[in-house]
């Protein structure tokens, strides 16, 4: 990164916890920048392409991992369909680097709605989802 258009790009810790989106996810939606080179510059972009095979990947999960997750994300399902809102039981899968999960609001909520959050809230409380 730093040898194409990222000069302060920063070391990765030593516990392997790092990654651009880790950064974004911090940003929370705010234009944001690594020592000081902005992320939606267009430096920055083509850093990262040219250097994305070079980050760190979590391995893949294993099949029990898998398993487990499944089982939270249906106790979690019943929980939110509890406590009405009407949402089939998230959908996970192998991702790159982890574990994607797909959750299907229903037409006219959205994450943001009052309903959903406390719901939310409240069944992440109660499983490890």
């Amino acid at each position: 990164m730093r040898a194409d258009d990222v000069p302060n790009f920063p070391d990765p810790p030593a516990d392997g916890g790092f990654g651009v989106k880790s950064f974004a996810q911090r940003s929370h939606g705010k234009t944001m920048s690594i020592n000081g080179v902005p992320v939606s510059g267009p430096g920055f972009r083509s850093a990262i392409a040219k250097c994305q095979h070079y980050m760190p990947q979590k391995p893949a999960p294993t099949n029990s991992q898998l398993a487990l997750h499944r089982t939270e994300a249906a106790q979690y399902g019943r929980c939110m369909r509890n406590h009405r809102i009407n949402i089939p039981d998230p959908k996970i899968e192998p991702a790159s680097g982890g574990i994607g999960v797909q959750i299907d609001i229903p037409i006219g909520m959205t994450q943001n709605s009052p309903a959903f959050k406390a719901a939310d809230q409240t069944c992440q409380r109660r499983t490890r989802f």
